[in-house]
């Protein structure tokens, strides 16, 4: 644990002083894991073809590799949007979800 705290320490004290290196290396670190992981779910989905949904699975990781591929070749301008943009989306599908919970029927009670 006293490991893991220096290091937190030492990243949070690194992205205040430096918020856009801190930036381009989050960015980076996500367009090449979104590439990792998409290139790594298609082969997933060749090795389950049998298993069904291979089609969602190929999309998914088509999707995903896409999308790293696109963050890493406009790196490091993608770093200017893209944290950004990925806090907006989880707001937005966070709010949407809090408003339909707020809106379902209570249980019954037991």
């Amino acid at each position: 644990n006293f490991s893991a705290a220096v290091i937190y320490l030492a990243l949070g004290v690194v992205m205040v002083l430096l918020p856009v290196f801190s930036m381009e290396v989050a960015t980076i670190v996500i367009g090449w894991a979104l590439l990792a992981g998409g290139v790594l779910r298609l082969l997933l989905a060749v090795s389950l073809h049998r298993s069904g949904g291979m089609v969602w699975r190929v999309l998914n990781g088509v999707i995903s590799a896409a999308l790293g591929g696109l963050i890493i070749w406009g790196w490091p301008d993608s770093s200017l949007w893209l944290i950004g943009t990925m806090m907006a989306v989880e707001m937005i599908f966070s709010g949407w979800t809090l408003l339909f919970l707020s809106m379902a029927p209570e249980p019954a009670a037991q």
